[in-house]
């Protein structure tokens, strides 16, 4: 008859199982340490609903995203990789003509409010003036401006959704890395559970149309971003055509 194990050593097989556990738990969701493109079962669906408060507490409501190119952006200021795919992140606002105080006029506070963005003044294009959208607020309620004219939609809307994070920290995260798109905090994590967002960096690139064409996890680089555009650019108008060609045919 064998002895008994001893309490020590089933302790320790314990503690054993739950490392292994663990390691294999970090492992199987671990972010990679680039972008890749992911399956995700909303592909060419409509994309959620993005509402909420932004870090300066107004509110922005976009029930549908028909109309633009539209990158949904989910990061957390404690994500080490967002940190580092922030500049990639603004480098490519900046290329598809994104006007640097726009984000801040959008809900965010004013380039006075704010401070130095990103550790450094940036250049501004355009005014303040863009805040009078949907639930975004108006110039008057964020900040005045010397010219009240709006900048030029970008080609490109970028819309970040704060992933698990308080709005405090959101609010500091903006100004280390001068993020100049909206931003919208998700307290109760209703959006990111719609977007099936398993934890940041994720992205999902939406078509005029509305649907969702293209799901990137992990950090990006401007130019990752900027090919996934450019070829869900050129699919997009290859449909447009094939649709009208179909249509003229039929008539």
């Amino acid at each position: 008859m064998k002895p008994p194990k001893s309490r020590a050593a089933v302790l320790v097989a314990g503690v054993m199982v739950l490392l292994v556990a663990g390691l294999i738990g970090v492992l199987a969701t671990r972010r990679p340490p680039s972008a890749a493109e992911a399956d995700t079962p909303l592909l060419g669906k409509s994309a959620p609903a993005l509402a909420g408060a932004t870090p300066a507490g107004a509110q922005f409501d976009k029930r549908t995203l028909v109309g633009q190119w539209t990158l949904v952006e989910f990061f957390s200021s404690w994500c080490v990789a967002c940190r580092e795919e922030a500049p990639a992140l603004l480098t490519f606002a900046m290329e598809h003509g994104y006007a640097p105080s726009r984000g801040m006029a959008q809900g965010q506070g004013t380039a006075q409010s704010w401070g130095p963005v990103g550790g450094a003044s940036v250049p501004q294009r355009g005014t303040t003036g863009h805040g009078g959208g949907a639930g975004q607020g108006t110039v008057a309620e964020l900040g005045s401006s010397s010219n009240q004219h709006e900048p030029p939609e970008p080609l490109v809307d970028i819309v970040g959704v704060a992933f698990d994070d308080p709005a405090g920290a959101v609010r500091q995260y903006v100004r280390d890395t001068g993020m100049i798109w909206t931003v919208v905090l998700d307290p109760s994590g209703q959006t990111a559970v719609s977007y099936g967002v398993t934890g940041p960096p994720e992205a999902f690139l939406v078509d005029p149309a509305g649907r969702i064409v293209d799901h990137i996890d992990g950090p990006v680089t401007a130019q990752f971003l900027n090919g996934v555009f450019t070829r869900a650019q050129s699919d997009f108008l290859r449909a447009e055509r094939l649709a009208g060609s179909g249509g003229a045919r039929r008539s």
